[in-house]
């Protein structure tokens, strides 16, 4: 099962550009919105909101909406990334059914290779996994770190063997169950890992124009 799904997220780029597009398409401003959620204060591209995930009294819930998409972080209980996240961690869903139900809501026609990821995914971490959550999300974000990272660099030959490795040793660890360093290469990769092989990718670049 595991290697069926990390092959199934890897390499269908039709999932990838389906999450791409609902991030780009469903403000989470207009979600909380739609919940009867509002701001409480604004400042700059910065949204203050009570959190909507925990009792909260003072508006530790931020949005930021200067970006490609846009991302939330919740200084209280230290939730936080983009509108799948937020809809599960409300509704206490899976991503496979936050995926499904945001989709449904934007109009996207799903046919049966997207209700099967639904399935698929909900079943395996459901019967395996009872922290479901933190290692869903965990294997969910390094996954789209890894796709995000490629698509900078036009997918890269030797780049796309060095995510390949990274999601073989991202295997093992889902069949150990080793929450804490799933977490740390999720860390390493998205502050330090990618950006500076991003970087370094666009200085080569230059030098060969």
């Amino acid at each position: 099962m595991i290697l069926e799904l990390m092959k199934y997220w890897r390499h269908n780029l039709e999932i990838s550009s389906l999450i791409e597009s609902i991030l780009k398409r469903k403000k989470i401003t207009d979600f909380l919105e739609s919940r009867g959620i509002h701001p409480e204060k604004y400042n700059g591209d910065k949204i203050y909101y009570k959190c909507p995930i925990h009792q909260d009294e003072d508006p530790s819930f931020i949005v930021f909406t200067g970006g490609e998409y846009q991302t939330y972080k919740c200084f209280g209980c230290n939730s936080g990334k983009n509108i799948v996240n937020l809809m599960c961690d409300m509704d206490k869903i899976s991503l496979g059914q936050s995926i499904f139900y945001l989709s449904q809501e934007l109009g996207i026609n799903l046919d049966g290779k997207f209700e099967l990821l639904k399935k698929d995914i909900d079943v395996y971490f459901h019967i395996d996994y009872p922290s479901i959550p933190r290692i869903e999300k965990i294997y969910f974000n390094i996954n789209r770190l890894c796709y995000d990272f490629l698509k900078k660099i036009n997918f890269k030959e030797d780049e796309v063997i060095f995510c390949e490795g990274i999601l073989k040793k991202i295997e093992i660890l889902l069949k150990e169950k080793n929450v804490t360093l799933l977490h740390d290469i999720y860390f390493f990769l998205a502050d330090i890992g990618f950006p500076s092989k991003c970087k370094k990718y666009l200085l080569n670049n230059k030098k060969v124009q």
